[in-house]
């Protein structure tokens, strides 16, 4: 599945060039698509959709530094204590693009175009294990991995990560 198919498929998407944004288009970048480990990971992880710093860097999981740790930062700390890396990991999100923060909800046609993405995602490789981070796409996960018969797959599911202590997050790994 390439960039280019991605890209043009996301043409018809309702938040195709961030139309649901008032910032300007040189700032966000659109899709965020999947990284791949470099070390021929077994496993998946899937966030729910970018925030804006992976959005304007085009890339999953920037680690911002702020006080108290976004997600990103929190996992390369547990990371680091279980001498893992993100190399380990192939990552995607579910939705491929920004929503906004003054988007409450994403849009059902945005849900249905995402969802045939990440379907060709999860079915480029055999997975063996699938990390599903953030409960808002869970039901639309577990029922693409239901309709493509993956029930082999071992699922670790947090809906928060900022919420669990570092030793359960060391323990997922």
């Amino acid at each position: 599945m390439g960039d280019l198919f991605i890209r043009n498929f996301c043409k018809k998407c309702p938040f195709h060039n961030q139309k649901n944004l008032n910032l300007g288009e040189s700032q966000i970048k659109t899709p965020v698509l999947m990284e791949r480990g470099k070390n021929e990971s077994k496993s998946l992880i899937v966030f729910k959709y970018p925030g804006i710093h992976e959005s304007v860097n085009g890339k999953i999981m920037v680690n911002i530094f702020k006080r108290g740790g976004n997600i990103a930062d929190r996992i390369f700390n547990s990371w680091k204590r279980v001498d893992k890396s993100k190399e380990d990991y192939d990552i995607t999100f579910f939705i491929k693009c920004y929503k906004g923060e003054n988007v409450k909800n994403v849009p059902k046609k945005v849900v249905e175009f995402c969802s045939k993405i990440f379907r060709k995602e999860l079915l480029l490789k055999e997975y063996d294990k699938i990390f599903i981070f953030g409960k808002e796409f869970y039901i639309d996960i577990i029922k693409i991995i239901e309709e493509e018969n993956l029930n082999h797959l071992n699922i670790v599911y947090k809906d928060n990560i900022l919420a669990i202590q570092k030793e359960e997050l060391d323990g997922i790994w």
